[in-house]
């Protein structure tokens, strides 16, 4: 059985992982876009002139009469707009190297598809519940769920230097 199809169940779970975690990075930063847009501030000068341009593109003008023309930027963002963003650095930071990791660990250390699971499920679960805590400010999940995602990240890290040394 070749290790990088979906007939390995450890491989399959990589999958299932991968595409979950992509998902939530995506709708992590459209809930920035979205925050921004809704609440007038954008980041850079230039997407204040661009996004009413797009927006009434697509909604038939619609987003103009939605707006007072005279409407300044928000001077003070919602605070979900850093938090979020701050999230989705921490995600960036920590997901794609776990993931090439657990692809690295399948390949050479084979794990059960059981132990697949429950690692990358741990994973998966831990940088849900720490988004949520990052931006909801709830203490200790945030930490609790950091240590979660470093634990799963150590074990698989152990097996791969098991399988290789």
């Amino acid at each position: 059985m070749s290790d990088l199809t979906i007939q390995n169940p450890a491989f399959k779970s990589f999958a299932i992982a991968t595409g979950v975690l992509g998902l939530k990075m995506v709708a992590t930063n459209l809930s920035v876009v979205t925050l921004r847009v809704i609440s007038n501030n954008f980041g850079y000068a230039e997407d204040r002139v661009l996004f009413p341009t797009v927006l009434n593109a697509i909604t038939g003008g619609n987003y103009s009469k939605w707006t007072k023309k005279e409407e300044k930027p928000n001077k003070q963002p919602s605070e979900l707009i850093p938090r979020l963003n701050a999230a989705s650095n921490n995600d960036a930071g920590s997901i794609p190297i776990f993931l090439l990791l657990s692809l690295t660990w399948i390949i050479v250390a084979k794990p059960s598809e059981e132990t697949a699971t429950k690692v990358l499920g741990a994973f998966v679960g831990a940088r849900f519940v720490h988004v949520f805590a990052f931006v909801t400010r709830i203490q200790p999940f945030r930490v609790a769920s950091y240590l979660t995602g470093l634990g799963a990240t150590g074990y698989v890290v152990a097996g791969i230097l098991k399988a290789v040394l």
